[in-house]
């Protein structure tokens, strides 16, 4: 496992991590790492909703699961409400999330900051 900021694998039993760019950590202030699980296949990353927006979060997500820059990547918009999407989560402790579909993931925002993207093979 890599120590500080970037992406930081997670073991499944008996099935290897696999460390990722961190492309997207930078974006978000509060987000130390984004983390990868074989096992389940998913990226995860937690961030504050008090400092930073979900939207800019979920870009950092995504841009390390791509490998690629936040500025590569088809916009938020397209797929989601930003704006919506940043005021629900914003001061939201009611057990709440919210998913969609966004390029080739599947993302779900948790109200206790977590971020889960999957990629969607179908």
């Amino acid at each position: 496992m890599q120590a500080g900021r970037g992406i930081r694998p997670l073991d499944g039993p008996g099935d290897p991590a696999t460390p990722v760019d961190p492309t997207g950590v930078g974006l978000v202030a509060s987000m130390e790492s984004i983390e990868f699980c074989n096992e389940d296949g998913v990226f995860r990353a937690s961030y504050d909703d008090s400092r930073d927006r979900a939207s800019m979060a979920v870009l950092a997500v995504i841009a390390a699961a791509e490998r690629r820059g936040p500025l590569d990547l088809p916009p938020l918009q397209s797929a989601t409400d930003v704006d919506a999407l940043d005021r629900l989560f914003r001061s939201s402790d009611d057990g709440c999330s919210a998913s969609f579909h966004y390029d080739e993931f599947d993302v779900t925002v948790f109200d206790d900051g977590t971020i889960e993207v999957e990629r969607d093979y179908s």
